[in-house]
């Protein structure tokens, strides 16, 4: 009988430290104007990258594409058609896209939306055994036919946020983070990892 209380004691003792050492904490989306019916098409635009990452901007935007290519029913833009665009309109890296540029890249791209958003933080702190990157990423996704806001999101992570019990699963490069960042945004955004289109 002894032997069942210590196995159920050690087994609750587990469960209550994988549950303390493993983030639940997920980003919070908040839907400024959702749209009446789902966008089927997208194109992310080039991130602003205010974080002073050497090729920050580069790595996150499309690291994000090949996890939102993930979401079924979802197709997007291909970088290099937005980047072209981007040239021929001579929209620089930092600048935002106005309501007029956003329409003729909705009408060039045949795209029903865009994510559009900066990089606020990203670094790789260098420990002696360990990296320890950080990532903080703020993004929004626009209606092509309005040019508002539908949602907004941000997501900030350290790569110890995803440890777990004995620092099995903690996230050592900038690569690892951002795609566990763009998971949780992606998922946020579409909770059933589809889009349903006609």
């Amino acid at each position: 009988m002894s032997q069942i209380k210590f196995l159920s004691l050690l087994l609750l003792s587990w469960s209550l430290i994988l549950n303390a050492c493993v983030s639940h904490n997920y980003p919070e989306v908040q839907n400024i104007s959702p749209p009446s019916a789902a966008l089927c098409s997208i194109a992310v635009l080039p991130l602003v990258n205010d974080s002073g990452y050497q090729q920050g901007g580069v790595i996150v935007y499309r690291i994000f594409v090949s996890e939102l290519h993930k979401v079924k029913g979802l197709t997007i833009s291909q970088e290099g058609d937005v980047r072209k665009l981007y040239r021929q309109m001579r929209i620089g890296p930092k600048d935002i896209p106005t309501l007029d540029d956003l329409k003729i890249l909705a009408d060039r791209l045949r795209v029903q939306g865009f994510v559009q958003g900066k990089i606020v933080k990203m670094r790789e702190n260098k420990g002696r055994l360990e990296a320890r990157p950080i990532l903080a990423l703020n993004l929004r996704m626009i209606n092509a036919a309005t040019g508002r806001t539908m949602m907004t999101i941000y997501n900030s992570r350290r790569g110890e946020d995803y440890r777990s019990i004995m620092h099995f699963g903690v996230v050592n490069t900038i690569t690892e983070l951002t795609r566990g960042v763009s998971d949780e945004i992606i998922r946020q955004w579409f909770p059933a990892g589809e889009v349903k289109c006609q």
